[in-house]
């Protein structure tokens, strides 16, 4: 515990231009953070993904953009934010999927413990939340 009574929380944050092989590149990131036997590893991953793919294909940072990755990990859970250059022409939702392609946030909302959006400044910000301990 820090001395505030509070349990210390690590934060990580990452900028990486909106090109798809920048998905792998924050993916290989959170392996190292959390590490090869982490339990929530594997759906950390998964969301993380599926979130900056739906960045590049529906918003400026598809085109010549970035995108950030913040990351709030403590021994509870993990907390990530990927924000978006803005621009999409549609709110982040779940929709029934047709095909392959537009399942993404329905693998969010099911695998992570929370997860929404907000927009700032322009920039839309996609987060979601999985606990790996339960509150004392």
């Amino acid at each position: 515990m820090a001395a505030s009574g509070m349990a210390s929380e690590r934060l990580e944050v990452m900028v990486v231009p909106g090109t798809p092989r920048a998905v792998g590149a924050v993916r290989r990131c959170f392996r190292d953070l959390l590490g090869p036997g982490h339990p929530a590893l594997d759906d950390v991953l998964l969301c993380q993904s599926e979130i900056m793919t739906n960045a590049l294909r529906h918003t400026k940072s598809g085109v010549d953009g970035h995108i950030r990755i913040e990351a709030r990990i403590s021994a509870r859970g993990i907390r990530i934010e990927v924000t978006d250059d803005g621009g999409a022409e549609s709110e982040p939702g779940v929709v029934p999927a047709r095909d392959e392609s537009g399942r993404g946030l329905i693998l969010v909302s099911e695998t992570a413990d929370d997860w929404g959006y907000e927009h700032r400044d322009g920039t839309t910000t996609v987060w979601f939340a999985i606990t790996f301990l339960p509150a004392d």
